[in-house]
């Protein structure tokens, strides 16, 4: 697989990234993904990456209140890519990825609500763990002679300090060499040792579990 097609396919795991609530609809606009390429080919430079501005990654939940939606305004990736060939798109999509590993700062999680994002940042322990960490070290990538692009990555994920394997499934399309994938993932903030966040003196209670959703586009 291309060096600019991994960093598109590492994406897909940010949304494993993710493990707690606030309360606005995502904002397309407010998404700065910072990415970083490291080649497993010696003295092979890593081309940059191309993403869509309207690629996001936000979570959504339930509440004794109402539904709420918070999303991720900053992610940083390093991506361990084999070494590129001159192959389709398609062909390129299929040899996978031997690392990678998505960094959010916790602080970047923002609902549009002060108040909850300062009690998301206290349940995930933001003061001593500053940072949502999932790394893999394979993944697959499938892609039908019809363009439908499946993918999976394999790692753990590390919340709040606590570390649990993880998995992330995406779907979606290859259309010349624009990759658009899609999928969301159900995350239990409990499994993490992290308290499900509450307001108003008990009175608003968060639900667990919790699910990420993710919608990206990359130029291969």
């Amino acid at each position: 697989m291309s060096k600019t097609t991994l960093g598109a396919l590492a994406l897909l795991a940010a949304g494993m990234a993710l493990a707690a609530p606030g309360l606005a609809a995502p904002d397309r606009s407010n998404v700065a993904i910072a990415v970083s390429l490291r080649s497993s080919a010696a003295n092979v430079p890593a081309p940059p990456v191309t993403f869509a501005s309207e690629s996001k990654l936000w979570l959504t939940g339930d509440s004794t209140l109402h539904r709420y939606s918070s999303q991720a305004t900053e992610w940083h990736i390093a991506v361990t890519l084999p070494e590129s060939t001159q192959n389709s798109p398609a062909e390129r999509l299929a040899r996978g990825f031997s690392h990678l590993e998505i960094d959010v700062p916790v602080g970047a999680l923002k609902s549009g609500e002060g108040l909850l994002d300062t009690n998301m940042a206290h349940a995930l322990k933001s003061d001593r763990y500053p940072t949502i960490r999932f790394s893999a070290d394979r993944g697959t990538v499938s892609v039908s002679p019809a363009g439908d692009v499946q993918a999976r990555a394999d790692g753990t994920l590390l919340v709040a300090g606590v570390e649990r394997p993880a998995d992330v499934e995406a779907s979606g399309r290859l259309e010349g060499d624009t990759l658009h994938l899609t999928g969301s993932k159900t995350l239990s903030m409990k499994a993490f040792d992290v308290a499900p966040p509450t307001l108003f003196l008990g009175t608003v209670r968060v639900a667990d579990p919790i699910e990420v959703h993710f919608d990206l586009t990359a130029r291969l």
